[in-house]
């Protein structure tokens, strides 16, 4: 089951057993909306039915929102709005979405089983606010207590300025603990989901990356990988490979300046730098790696006499002390040499993988990434 979508997150929290609950705490400025759609979606797609109950917008405004990151509600059958924000505010009408009794929660658990139609189902809360401001927090902990067997809950929170006492109160209601908040470094804000508690089991206090990909929902944000090696290796067609789209400054067929390419791959978004190979070009590969994630080198792996230049562009870049991972390029080559000899010239320890790859066919280009994804969210 897909819990929320973030798999490094999900992967800590472990399994999340029918009846669990996770407040997701946010800070003012973030827009949790996007998020909660998100998980929606993860949900969705993992084919279970997901439950979005609003009280702070209508309806109509959270489809408008879901079709932002590419879902058309009336041709997904498992995600089911609930909106409890127009009864609310004293408009009533007809319909499977409206929750005609917002107040009474015995009613809205009610509503909520019915959409969830005996399966188990994810419900999303947007927002525990507006309940904790109109209702109050017992009542947040009633409709949470009436939910049916089945369905897990994730609740949205605008972690405005409440007091200690009503947050910890609200903490205690729920089994995993996720908080949501910014990070500047100089004029650089990046958004962080932290993982702060999970009632279950032991689980690290992770801090990851996140953004919101209009459309495409959220992801693990990596704001640079680099991509590097020597001349001929083929990092312009490998940058294209792993990349959703790519530009390259070239003349004659040789990168003159520096590739750039847009990753979005397995739950990670990241922006992806290649760089020329020829000497010529070092004080460029310098500027680049500076601040870089995570590094593919790609050698030739048909052309053992450049394995030295490669070697000096792993202690030019610092590449030894970043995630790294070896693209053993041009494998289909009858000239190919083994990976081993590859890691002997480069003087590689174990643990840094080598993959053989064609970067022209994408051969070997998802193994590559998932090794490389592995080898960065060991150290985020």
């Amino acid at each position: 089951m897909t819990h929320l979508g973030i798999k490094l997150i999900d992967d800590e929290m472990g399994e999340m057993s029918p009846g669990a609950s996770v407040l997701l705490s946010v800070v003012p400025g973030i827009d949790p909306t996007p998020i909660g759609l998100s998980v929606a979606l993860a949900s969705a797609v993992d084919g279970e039915t997901a439950i979005y109950l609003t009280n702070n917008k209508p309806g109509n405004a959270v489809k408008r929102e879901l079709g932002l990151i590419g879902v058309d509600t009336s041709d997904d059958d498992n995600i089911r709005i609930l909106d409890a924000f127009s009864a609310m505010i004293g408009i009533y009408g007809e319909g499977d979405e409206i929750v005609q009794q917002p107040f009474d929660m015995g009613h809205v658990a009610a509503r909520v089983s019915d959409a969830a139609g005996g399966k188990d189902a994810t419900l999303i809360i947007d927002n525990v606010s507006t309940m904790l401001d109109v209702l109050g927090i017992d009542r947040i902990k009633k409709v949470i207590s009436c939910l049916p067997e089945g369905v897990r809950t994730v609740a949205l929170f605008s972690n405005w300025s409440y007091g200690k006492e009503t947050v910890d109160s609200l903490d205690d209601i729920f089994d995993v603990i996720i908080d949501v908040k910014n990070i500047e470094r100089v004029t650089v804000q990046k958004q962080m989901m932290h993982l702060r508690s999970v009632s279950w089991g032991a689980a690290r206090q992770l801090n990851v990356p996140i953004k919101v990909l209009r459309p495409g929902g959220l992801r693990v944000y990596i704001p640079k990988i680099l991509v590097t090696g020597p001349y001929a290796a083929g990092k312009s067609t490998m940058t294209k490979a792993i990349s959703t789209e790519s530009v390259s400054v070239d003349r004659m067929g040789t990168t003159v300046a520096m590739d750039h390419g847009y990753l979005d791959y397995g739950g990670f978004a990241a922006e992806v730098y290649g760089t020329p190979g020829q000497e010529m070009f070092d004080p460029l590969l310098d500027y680049l790696a500076d601040e870089a994630v995570g590094i593919i080198l790609v050698v030739d792996s048909s052309s053992p006499d450049s394995f030295e230049r490669a070697r000096e562009m792993l202690e030019k870049s610092r590449a030894l002390n970043l995630p790294l991972v070896i693209a053993a390029n041009h494998s289909d080559s009858p000239k190919t040499v083994d990976s081993e000899v590859i890691r002997a010239v480069l003087r590689l320890p174990d643990s840094i993988p080598i993959v053989k790859t064609v970067a022209n066919r994408k051969v070997g280009i998802e193994d590559l990434l998932d090794k490389l994804m592995m080898q960065i969210t060991e150290v985020v």
